[in-house]
């Protein structure tokens, strides 16, 4: 039995928050006064500033735009491969029977130690953010991804068939 499906991040969404953060920086730009310390204008490096940070915000999601995430369920496991461009990689291979937890954030609340936590999402607004938690050995791992409704019921339904 095999599932597969892919996300990736929308860009409407990334440049839209791109557009607010610039507005942001021409207002915070023009509320400052020509202030000159010796022959220095204030303002002038003030906005060559807000200008290296921008072009640093638009490469940052312009590299967050290039990478997806598929995710796959293959017999009894849950595999996540992270793709930017033609490289594939493998992030996740967990057994469905080692998933402790897996469903909505808001949902999860466990006294169990997590060694480590990943993020698999390529959303600009984080809406509903799901998390799994596994064991990995002897040690219990979480990730954060963003399945759908259709993938997370065949987890649901291929963890019911294997616990009876």
């Amino acid at each position: 039995m095999m599932y597969k499906e892919m996300v990736q991040r929308k860009k409407l969404p990334a440049l839209v928050s791109l557009f607010i953060t610039l507005i942001i920086f021409i207002c915070l730009s023009d509320l400052l006064p020509k202030v000159s310390i010796g022959s220095i204008n204030i303002k002038t490096f003030v906005t060559l500033f807000f200008n290296m940070i921008m072009i640093a915000l638009c490469y940052m999601e312009f590299l967050k735009c290039k990478v997806r995430y598929k995710y796959l369920i293959v017999a009894d496991q849950l595999i996540i491969h992270r793709i930017r461009g033609q490289e594939v990689i493998i992030r996740e291979d967990i057994k469905l029977k080692d998933i402790e937890y897996i469903g909505k954030c808001s949902n999860y609340s466990s006294d169990i130690h997590i060694s480590s936590s990943k993020k698999y999402i390529c959303s600009t607004f984080i809406g509903s953010k799901f998390c799994c938690v596994y064991k990995a050995g002897n040690k219990f791992k979480k990730f954060y991804f963003e399945p759908s409704d259709g993938l997370m019921n065949k987890i649901r339904l291929l963890k019911e068939k294997a616990v009876f």
